[in-house]
C-alpha cells in the first residue's frame, strides 16, 4: 500500500512522458562489468553495495580487496584479504592477497608459509607459483626462486612471469656481456673501434668475481686494458662492489681506473651510491655519482642520476 502510493505520488510530480522509478542496486554481475571495464571507483562502489546486503559474499569482498589494490590503496586491500582467508583458509584468491601484503612488508618467510599452502591445493596455479618465486628471490633463496619461476612461466607465460625469471636469472647466475663499438669520421680523425667483454660468474650465493677486459683503437693508438672484482651481498636487498681496471702506459683510456658502489633495493627503488677514480698519468679524476632508479609492476622504469667530477692536471 505504502509502495503505491509512494509509485502514484512519483508520476504526479514527474514531467509528461517522464517516469521516475526507485534506484536499482547493481549486482554482482555488474560490479564485475565495472570493474573487468577499469572503472575502478564505480566498481568499488557497487560491490561495497553488494557486501552490506550480503556480507558473507567471499567473492564481492575479494573484488573490494582487489580494487583496493589495484587503485594504490594497499592498507585497506590487505585487512579484507585477511577477513576472507580467516572465514575460508582454503581461499587462494585471498591467501594470494595475504601474501602479497606479506611481501610488501618485508616478511618472505611468512608469505612462502601461506603460499605453500595455497600450493598443495593448487599446485598447477601460475599465480601462486610466481608468486613463491618471488618470495623465494626475496628471502634470497636463488635455486628455489628459479625453479618456482620457470615453472610459472611454463603454467602461465605473462609478461611479468617471464620478466622475474629473467631478473632472476641476471641476479643470481653467471653473464657473459660483449660489447663492440665503431666510429667512423668525415674528417682526417682516425677510425676508431672499441672492444670490451665482461664476466659475471656466482662463487657462491653471496659473492661475485667480476673480470673485464678491453681493447680499443682510438686517435692512432692501441691500447689495452682489464681487471677483476667482487661483489658482496651482506643483505638480501644490499650489495658493495669493488672492481679495479689498469692498463699501463695508456695514454686515450686510464691508465688506473677503479670503482667502488654500494647498491640497496627497497621494494621497487633501488638506492646506488658510487666512487670512480681515474688516473690517465697527468690527470687524476674523482667522481662521485649517486642513482635511484624504480621499477614499478609494468613495462616501464625509472632512472635519475648524479654526477660530481673533480679533476687534478
Amino acid at each position: 500500500m505504502l509502495f503505491s502510493l509512494l509509485l502514484a505520488v512519483s508520476l504526479a510530480l514527474s514531467p509528461p512522458g517522464q517516469v521516475l522509478l526507485p534506484p536499482v542496486t547493481p549486482g554482482l554481475a555488474e560490479a564485475v562489468e565495472a570493474a573487468n571495464e577499469g572503472r575502478d571507483a564505480e566498481a568499488l562502489a557497487a560491490f561495497e553495495r553488494v557486501v552490506s546486503a550480503d556480507p558473507d559474499n567471499h567473492e564481492a569482498r575479494l573484488w573490494i580487496a582487489r580494487l583496493h589494490t589495484r587503485m594504490g590503496d594497499h592498507d585497506l586491500a590487505e585487512p579484507v584479504f585477511r577477513s576472507v582467508f580467516l572465514e575460508d583458509p582454503d581461499n587462494i584468491n585471498a591467501m594470494l592477497g595475504v601474501a602479497e601484503a606479506l611481501l610488501r612488508r618485508d616478511e618472505p618467510a611468512a608469505a612462502i608459509d601461506v603460499l605453500e599452502v595455497a600450493e598443495g591445493l593448487s599446485a598447477t596455479n601460475g599465480q601462486v607459483l610466481g608468486l613463491l618465486g618471488r618470495a623465494h628471490r626475496a628471502a634470497d633463496h636463488s635455486d628455489e626462486a628459479i625453479a618456482y619461476l620457470k615453472r610459472a612461466v611454463t603454467v602461465a607465460p605473462t609478461k611479468r612471469h617471464v620478466r622475474s625469471l629473467e631478473a632472476a636469472r641476471l641476479f643470481y647466475m653467471h653473464s657473459v656481456e660483449a660489447r663492440a663499438a665503431d666510429e667512423e669520421f668525415s674528417d682526417a680523425t682516425p677510425d676508431s673501434t672499441l672492444g670490451d667483454l665482461s664476466l659475471n660468474l656466482r662463487l657462491a650465493n653471496r659473492w661475485r668475481l667480476l673480470a673485464q677486459g678491453q681493447l680499443q683503437r682510438k686517435f692512432g693508438r692501441t691500447e689495452e686494458r682489464g681487471g677483476a672484482g667482487v661483489e658482496w651481498r651482506f643483505a638480501s636487498a644490499t650489495a658493495l662492489r669493488a672492481v679495479a681496471l689498469v692498463g699501463p702506459d695508456n695514454r686515450v683510456t686510464p691508465e688506473q681506473d677503479y670503482l667502488g658502489e654500494v647498491r640497496h633495493t627497497f621494494r621497487a627503488t633501488t638506492w646506488t651510491f658510487a666512487v670512480r677514480y681515474f688516473d690517465f698519468g697527468e690527470a687524476e679524476t674523482t667522481v662521485f655519482s649517486p642513482a635511484v632508479s624504480w621499477t614499478p609492476d609494468n613495462p616501464w622504469s625509472f632512472a635519475l642520476g648524479y654526477a660530481l667530477s673533480s679533476t687534478d692536471t
